[in-house]
């Protein structure tokens, strides 16, 4: 209505401002001309409507003008308390557009600063550099000219320089990590009084006062930041110290631009959260302490603690299952991490013009929080094991320099949603299952947090139901809000959750690309240098000719050089070509078939390992086997379970099984399932899961094609979680069940417009697990085949 007024529907030629017309619709200070002006504005012309609503108006107002009336208290009262509410509402609108622009002016502050501490490190890496040949160059002319001589002044006048500039980076340096983790503090705190005034909001219009339109509380990331006043880092080969003090002076100038617009958003948060309500505590808010100030020292208690929990998370994530080594033997099932890691290249998750495509290393230079995302098998969970251990003992790269030494928590989800609800810092030890929980010194986790010395490394959001997911997003959100200063890292698969799904917390959400040809090799070559350590010396000769024939497979065999785009996938193919001495399978089901057989009985037969546990299963019973539990966790959304679950599933499969009768209970199936097949591993004491959720997905959709599931698939083809199961189904599948289910998926998309392009999509990319296809099904899914797919 406020838009619609105008000048001469008033006497003063002046429209009320919107409060005003507020008081006017809850009967104070209401005036004729307003009346006239509301007739006028609901029936636009047609003057005779205008006129019948005036006439019928008219007597109401000359006698409540002749003799007002008075009403009762409580009438009075509610009038008050409506016209109050109403300006509460409209307060609360204004401070939230105002917590918006301060939240959007701390992330620019945070993206410049982590810009500039990414820049400054570059830049004092090349200092370094300097250094030591401005120090080499001294020492040579000492020996040659001896004291005094003017070249040999000149350097050290240079080096004195230099170490100079050293000092004013490192100052710069902890100046732009301050400034980052304050502006991810200030940010989450307008979010927080965001939210606070929102729920406000919210109670009020639940009476029906106010607007109706809702403003969000958030703000995206800027997207295109200009970066213009920040200065590029110097070329090592052409930088002169003049060069480096004015690059120097710009970073400076940078800081002292961030600190201002820092300090305007602060006071505006503090404005905002005068007039709220004492908060109610469900959240604690974190004190910023810096994690090397001399006023928080670590006790005596803390530092021995510590010292026992690096070298435990050492041990713990030091090491990792290496697909195909010998699983007869498990004191070779798992090797060193130093030696198996493979740095890969990731690209943001945001489509963009052109993708910046680099190592995930530079990507995480700098950076509190970022969200990894990746397929199946694509090296998550090894990249936040390798962050873990490299940053208990001091060991990362200079670029993740500022990590080095923080206290590494590594958290599975699925580990923490198992518990009522998540933990606190306090709690998170125990909800993993290490050993050393009871252990840790009193508060000692939540002073970590408080200090930002947390390394915060959540893995597997895509391993929990959808509908556990917003509490895991909450839960962050809390965690952030209260602890700002730490460094999250979280991995999740892409498919499970939005691209910018923590965008609003300040997080980089990166994908990990498919492995190049270069990392192919890469990841090859390190396969093989972990077989030869644990080879005698005829294998290990072998093991060299073997490698050169796998090199040769994967790149002269485009089927097979397709294949070989994660570490999983190309692990799998080593372990596969050293089984099989050179001869390899083509396709993907060939691949998962030919592992299969030589996890769960080649490898024991070749090696006259038999019945160790007293109890010999065939391949064929071990997959019936391993077929119940993938599936059960499959319908169930889950990735493990207990191993008394378990055995319990088994139970009712065994009794169906002729073959297996009086070869052992339940538990002693499961035992030598765990022990034996290479499949089934021990995540915490009493828990059993895949050894990776391919497999799992492999055997569960064998089992859908089996019990004739197809409805089930067709009906869980929009989630996520399903969607590499469907694809192995239709390998599984005969070539009419294949059609058929390929047909259901194209007619769905074509009837659900919301879930249409998923759908094609995945119909499409299911094309290369089906050997046989009808032809008229083949070119139905071609057909609707999104464009960038084809």
């Amino acid at each position: 209505m406020h838009g619609r007024l105008t000048p001469d529907h008033f006497p003063d030629s002046a429209v009320p401002a919107q409060r005003k017309l507020y008081d006017f619709c809850g009967g104070k200070d209401l005036t004729w001309a307003f009346i006239e002006a509301v007739a006028d504005v609901c029936t636009p012309d047609d003057a005779p409507a205008q006129r019948q609503k005036i006439e019928r108006v008219r007597p109401l107002w000359e006698a409540a003008q002749a003799n007002p009336t008075p009403v009762g208290q409580e009438a009075r009262g509610t009038g008050r308390e409506l016209i109050e509410a109403k300006d509460r509402v409209i307060a609360a609108y204004q401070q939230i557009d105002r917590l918006r622009q301060a939240q959007a002016d701390s992330d620019q502050a945070r993206v410049r600063a982590e810009h500039l501490v990414t820049l400054l490190l570059s830049m004092l890496g090349q200092l370094f550099t300097k250094i030591g040949d401005l120090t080499q160059d001294r020492n040579r002319l000492l020996a040659e000219l001896g004291p005094g001589a003017a070249a040999l002044t000149a350097v050290e006048d240079r080096l004195r320089e230099a170490k100079g500039h050293r000092a004013s980076t490192q100052e710069a340096l902890r100046r732009a990590e301050y400034e980052r983790d304050e502006a991810l503090r200030v940010a989450d705190e307008a979010r927080r009084v965001a939210r606070r005034l929102q729920d406000e909001l919210d109670r009020l219009r639940a009476g029906g006062n106010g607007p109706d339109d809702t403003l969000a509380a958030a703000s995206e990331e800027p997207d295109g930041f200009d970066t213009a006043g920040i200065p590029a880092a110097p070329d090592p080969d052409e930088m002169f110290l003049d060069d480096y003090a004015a690059a120097l002076r710009k970073a400076q100038t940078v800081l002292d631009t961030g600190s201002d617009a820092l300090q305007a958003a602060e006071e505006q948060i503090a404005e905002a959260s005068a007039d709220l309500p004492p908060n109610p505590g469900n959240v604690i808010r974190g004190t910023m302490l810096s994690r090397t100030t001399p006023n928080n020292p670590l006790t005596s208690e803390e530092s021995e603690f510590e010292d026992r929990y690096r070298a435990y998370l050492t041990q713990r994530h030091g090491e990792l299952t290496i697909f195909g080594m010998d699983f007869g033997d498990r004191r070779h099932a798992r090797w060193s991490l130093d030696q198996s890691y493979v740095s890969l290249e990731v690209t943001n998750a945001a489509p963009g013009p052109v993708d910046q495509v680099e190592r995930v290393e530079q990507a995480l230079a700098g950076r509190q929080r970022t969200v990894v995302m990746g397929d199946a098998g694509s090296g998550k969970t090894t990249l936040l094991q390798w962050l873990a251990i490299n940053a208990a003992r001091g060991s990362l790269p200079s670029l993740l320099e500022h990590l080095n030494g923080n206290v590494p928590f590594v958290l599975p989800l699925r580990s923490l949603v198992s518990s009522s609800s998540f933990p606190r810092p306090e709690g998170l030890l125990a909800a993993v299952g290490c050993p050393l929980a009871g252990a840790q010194p009193e508060g000692w986790a939540r002073r970590v947090f408080e200090n930002g010395r947390a390394l915060v490394l959540v893995d597997g959001v895509d391993e929990i139901a959808p509908e556990q997911r917003p509490l895991a997003q909450r839960w962050l959100e809390d965690t952030l809000a209260a602890y700002p200063r730490g460094c999250y890292v979280v991995t999740t698969r892409s498919s499970a959750v939005p691209l910018h799904w923590l965008d609003g917390v300040g997080f980089r959400h990166l994908v990990l690309r498919p492995m190049s040809a270069l990392d192919v090799e890469s990841s090859i070559a390190l396969w093989h240098v972990a077989a030869r350590a644990e080879a005698d010396e005829h294998e290990r000769q072998a093991l060299v000719s073997l490698e050169r024939s796998v090199l040769d497979a994967v790149r002269q065999e485009q089927n097979l050089a397709a294949l070989a785009t994660t570490p999983l996938l190309c692990s799998m193919i080593c372990a596969l070509n050293r089984d099989r001495r050179g001869v390899l399978p083509r396709e993907v089901m060939s691949l998962y078939e030919a592992a299969l057989s030589m996890l769960l009985v080649r490898r024991d037969v070749e090696r006259r390992i038999d019945a160790v546990e007293g109890i010999r299963i065939a391949q064929r019973e071990s997959v019936q086997l391993l077929q119940t539990l993938a599936y059960w966790l499959l319908r169930n959304n889950r990735s493990e379970t207990s191993a008394e679950t378990a055995a319990r599933l088994l139970q009712p499969a065994l009794v169906a099984m002729p073959a297996l009768s009086g070869r052992g209970d339940p538990r002693q199936v499961l035992q030598h399932l765990l022990i034996r097949s290479g499949l089934l591993r021990e995540p915490a004491f009493g828990r059993l899961e895949f050894i990776h959720r391919a497999f799992q997905d492999y055997l569960g959709a064998r089992a859908a094609v089996e019990a004739a599931d197809f409805g089930l698939l067709g009906s869980s083809a929009t989630q996520e979680q399903w969607e590499n199961v469907i694809r192995m189904a239709i390998g599984h599948a005969r070539p009419r069940e294949r059609a058929e289910l390929l047909s259901a998926l194209v007619s769905r998309g074509d009837h659900e417009e919301p879930h249409r392009e998923q759908l094609h999509r995945l119909a499409f990319s299911c094309l290369k697990y089906a050997t046989e296809l009808d032809p008229g099904v083949l070119e139905l899914v071609r057909q609707r085949a999104p464009d960038r797919d084809r």
